[in-house]
């Protein structure tokens, strides 16, 4: 076997010789036991640090529930502000004007004239049942119907025209006990006119009153 034959009379193109780098030595100026400064930066030494949960970004869960609250009063204070805009003033309805003789008296109902229910010395109706103008004056005959309990009570009249008021020549208060009207008779030395016959409590107060036909 010849060299040339030899697998080793070849060279191998992708042969390269092994090159060797000279090993970093110890600083002879340094101490035993600390790191070589030619050696690069030493270390990293594992801290608790290492082991926490990264902070997540944006502004702490109690900065966001302040924010929630706030904004939930700014949208009640602002549908109450709106609700009470929105809302129609309501202004009172005028009052008639009314005269001294007027204001005493409460306004007749409207089933004729002759009668009307009244409350607040008790509850009950008052019926005109006659009138009679005589040259005395008037005679009138009323009932008086009480609804519960016993009250007592009175009358007198006025005149439309010259609003002068007149007690009753012969009838002083009397009481009613409910389930027994009281029918009496009253007469008032006054004029011939139009005039309204007022029933009153006890204490002179006007209850209830119904007109009178001149």
């Amino acid at each position: 076997m010849s060299n040339e034959d030899s697998p080793w009379a070849h060279e191998d193109p992708r042969w390269k010789p092994q090159s060797y780098h000279d090993a970093v030595g110890r600083d002879p100026r340094q101490p035993f036991g600390q790191p070589n400064r030619q050696a690069g930066p030493a270390p990293h030494e594992p801290s608790i640090d290492d082991y926490r949960e990264p902070r997540r970004g944006g502004p702490p869960w109690w900065l966001v529930a302040v924010g929630v609250v706030a904004a939930i009063a700014l949208v009640l204070i602002t549908l109450q502000v709106v609700t009470g805009e929105g809302e129609p003033s309501v202004s009172p309805s005028p009052t008639p004007a009314t005269t001294a003789g007027e204001s005493e008296t409460p306004s007749s109902s409207a089933t004729g004239g002759n009668s009307i229910p009244f409350e607040g010395n008790g509850t009950g109706v008052f019926e005109l049942l006659d009138q009679d103008w005589t040259a005395d004056g008037l005679v009138v005959r009323f009932r008086v119907t009480l609804d519960a309990g016993q009250q007592s009570f009175g009358v007198y009249m006025f005149s439309n025209t010259t609003m002068e008021v007149s007690d009753p020549l012969d009838t002083t208060p009397f009481d009613v006990m409910a389930g027994q009207p009281h029918e009496g008779t009253a007469t008032f030395a006054v004029e011939q006119g139009e005039a309204t016959l007022v029933l009153t409590s006890a204490f002179g107060s006007a209850v209830t009153a119904l007109p009178i036909k001149g």
